[in-house]
């Protein structure tokens, strides 16, 4: 009952079943209506200008703007890259023995001798 009523208000809120009135006019290319002077034409776009004091840092780096690794535990040091490989070879290990085990599994099936696990 609940799921129901999330799917319909989602359905209602993103406007699949309730569209947008006929006379609200062109639409624009980001979705929205344009209206008054915008509709004629007559508006002038809106501009904006970025000062170069607005461009410093931000959340996420430039590429290549860091460093190379120092320490052992910095990305992309030997630690790391030590770590990927133990991961890697651990699954490996794990695949091989899976692989083995059901080897052996369905080669004691095939001779007539009973797998020690079979009922």
């Amino acid at each position: 009952m609940c799921a129901a009523a999330l799917l319909v208000a989602s359905v209602v809120a993103l406007g699949v079943v309730a569209p947008r009135a006929a006379s609200a006019g062109p639409v624009q290319a980001n979705g929205a209506a344009a209206t008054g002077l915008a509709a004629a034409g007559l508006a002038q776009p809106a501009t904006t200008t970025v000062s170069p004091g607005d461009a410093g840092p931000g959340i996420i780096p430039e590429p290549n703007s860091g460093h190379a690794p120092r320490d052992s535990g910095d990305r992309g040091g030997w630690m790391q890259a030590a770590l990927f490989f133990v991961i890697c070879g651990a699954l490996l290990l794990i695949g091989l023995l899976v692989w083995r085990e059901s080897r052996r599994k369905r080669g004691a099936g095939r001779s007539g001798r009973p797998a020690a696990t079979r009922r």
